[in-house]
């Protein structure tokens, strides 16, 4: 999953398994069966974010209910970004923390063509 420039799918790896607790996840109101660990490339969310990290995201989530970190599909590539309303616009900001990234706006028919995935509930990596 990039925090990036994007990537496009390809072969999935299992690289392991992690285990988080039953009633941790319906804490969450995630059910298991919605549940998918993806590793981050890239460095567009740095330093919240970074390059190797991995998330826990919630894959039932499929449309902008609220502020939040998203995995979206964009002109066919994947993206974790933070999503926010955008209410003067009736769009959605697009935001990268790394500064770097600028801060994009999409309205109308751009808007229409953004995809939720899933949303991420959880993130962990290296110290």
């Amino acid at each position: 999953m990039s925090a990036g420039n994007g990537a496009t799918n390809g072969e999935q790896e299992v690289l392991g398994r992690l285990a988080f607790r039953s009633a941790w996840l319906r804490s969450k109101g995630l059910n298991r069966n919605n549940a998918k660990i993806v590793r981050v490339r890239g460095n567009s969310m740095s330093d919240r974010i970074n390059d190797g990290d991995i998330l826990l995201v919630d894959t039932s989530v499929q449309s902008l209910s609220h502020d939040g970190v998203y995995v979206i599909e964009l002109e066919g590539e994947d993206y974790v970004k933070l999503l926010q309303r955008d209410f003067s616009t009736g769009g959605v900001r697009v935001i990268s923390y790394n500064p770097d990234y600028p801060v994009q706006t999409l309205e109308g028919e751009a808007a229409n063509r953004l995809r939720i995935t899933g949303r991420v509930v959880w993130h962990g990596g290296e110290i």
